[in-house]
């Protein structure tokens, strides 16, 4: 009964944590009103630690940038 639920607990953590391919993409908008699509960079991570890459990198580009709005696909 303690290696089922061993088992069990060791399938849960491997199907949270698995790794996946990410994409953060970015539109950045100018002091001029131009528009432009970026994307910033790829990586094979969680999606958590992803979604957290994406938004230290939209905020390095803010002080350059009127508006930066980034997501990840």
């Amino acid at each position: 009964m303690k290696s089922l639920i061993s088992m069990a607990l060791i399938a849960t953590l491997l199907l949270t944590s698995c790794t996946k391919t990410y994409t953060c993409a970015c539109t950045f908008v100018d002091n001029t009103g131009k528009t432009t699509q970026e994307t910033i960079g790829q990586m094979k991570t969680t999606k958590s630690k992803a979604q957290k890459l994406c938004d230290d990198g939209s905020n390095s580009y803010k002080s350059v940038y009127t508006s930066v709005s980034c997501h990840l696909e």
